[in-house]
């Protein structure tokens, strides 16, 4: 499994600040992943109007889970709550809940076999 995150912070044409954790299980070698995203995906996808139907459709794969936080950038959240330790702690029980889909996802299953 391999976790990727990604943060808007402060951008003033947004209306909250966003935190999102991607959890790619294992279905292919991380050097072939890595590959397909650079020949479809623009470097920056915030400041793009339209995605190949390619990159929409592996983002959307079943072997894929995202975990989006919206957070009120007129709260204290990230100040009070939302710190190092706190963010820490959230790491391990993260890492359960994928396990616990990889462990219920036989990697032969055709549902799996597509991408």
């Amino acid at each position: 499994m391999v976790v990727i995150s990604d943060y808007c912070f402060g951008d003033a044409q947004k209306s909250n600040d966003v935190v999102t954790f991607s959890a790619l299980l294992h279905h292919y070698r991380l050097e072939n992943i890595k590959e397909y995203i650079r020949a479809h995906a623009p470097k920056d996808l915030k400041k793009t109007r339209s995605l190949s139907n390619g990159f929409i459709q592996y983002i959307n794969a079943p072997v894929i889970f995202h975990f989006p936080f919206v957070v009120d950038r007129n709260t204290k959240y990230m100040k009070e709550y939302a710190d190092a330790e706190n963010m820490q702690s959230f790491l391990p029980e993260f890492k359960n809940v994928v396990s616990a889909i990889a462990s219920n996802s036989p990697a032969e299953s055709e549902y799996f076999m597509l991408f």
